[in-house]
């Protein structure tokens, strides 16, 4: 795999276990969300207009949905792979 990247990006690459790759996930910071301004105006995508409403969550209610978020990652992670069907 080391032939296939130059030496810089082959330094950013990391190779980790299922529960090692949760706690990178953990370890990372937590990116701010883009605030749209007034002058901006509404979002569009492909030509549709975007609507967007959300109530801010709690520290807490945030926390408790990332854990969640974790815990299905961790456990797609660990399902074995399934078999395509070919039909």
């Amino acid at each position: 795999m080391r032939a296939c990247f130059p030496a810089d990006e082959f330094a950013r690459i990391g190779f980790y276990e299922p529960e090692e790759f949760l706690a990178f996930i953990e370890s990372l910071p937590v990116p701010e969300a883009p605030r749209s301004t007034p002058a901006e105006g509404k979002p569009t995508r492909r030509g549709y207009t975007l609507k967007r409403t959300y109530s801010p969550l709690s520290p807490e209610e945030r926390q408790q949905r990332e854990e969640q978020a974790l815990r299905e990652i961790a456990e797609e992670l660990r399902r074995p792979p399934t078999e395509p069907d070919t039909a």
